[in-house]
């Protein structure tokens, strides 16, 4: 698995992020599973998420494309709430 750690800026953890293998959907390659923990000001873990993909079929390139949205530069990353 592969983490990702989001600390404040006093170096205490905010949010975990562990993702799975990864697998490829409609031409692009994602996690097939996701888990995150969420920690409190004081550092103590307040819950825990875990996603999964399910049913993944291979690609159909008769099928019509989807549009999805495309995240640029100009993207703002979310502030963390406490």
């Amino acid at each position: 698995m592969f983490s990702i750690d989001l600390l404040d800026q006093s170096a205490h953890p905010q949010r975990r992020f562990f993702f799975g293998d990864r697998v490829r959907v409609g031409g692009r390659s994602v996690p097939r599973a996701v888990e995150a923990e969420y920690f409190a000001p004081d550092g103590a873990r307040t819950r825990r998420e875990r996603w999964t993909l399910a049913n993944v079929m291979r690609f159909d390139q008769s099928a019509p494309s989807i549009g999805c949205a495309r995240l640029g530069p100009q993207t703002k990353v979310q502030e963390l709430p406490w």
